[in-house]
């Protein structure tokens, strides 16, 4: 799959951080679709059937430890990459990647792009 034809779900509880990368992405992918929290979250997968989902891991209201866990419980194989400011495996946090903030954009899209490599 091209990252062009991507649908994106990013998750963040920030609003500026939200904003922000939304913009950037929508620049490289077809869609994004945003969600305010885990909860959010949840409910946009049902709704927009992303082909990745990038997700903060601490939010308020549920938080993406609490999202992934449902999704995977679920039978969700969507690839899913992590930002965090704090240290954890891939397998801890049952995601395809993890990224450390402060975000590059660069690496985000390179993870991306990786995930659907031929």
């Amino acid at each position: 799959m091209d990252v062009n034809d991507m649908t994106v779900l990013y998750v963040e509880d920030e609003a500026i951080t939200r904003m922000y990368f939304a913009k950037m992405l929508s620049k490289r992918v077809k869609e994004v679709v945003l969600a305010k929290d885990g909860q959010d979250g949840l409910d946009k997968v049902n709704e927009s059937a992303p082909d990745i989902i990038i997700t903060d891991i601490n939010m308020p209201v549920m938080d993406g430890r609490e999202m992934v866990r449902r999704l995977r419980e679920k039978g969700c194989e969507t690839p899913i990459i992590a930002l965090t400011a704090y240290e954890y495996t891939k397998d801890e946090l049952r995601v395809n990647d993890v990224i450390r903030k402060p975000v590059n954009l660069e690496r985000l899209m390179s993870s991306i792009s990786s995930l659907y490599a031929c």
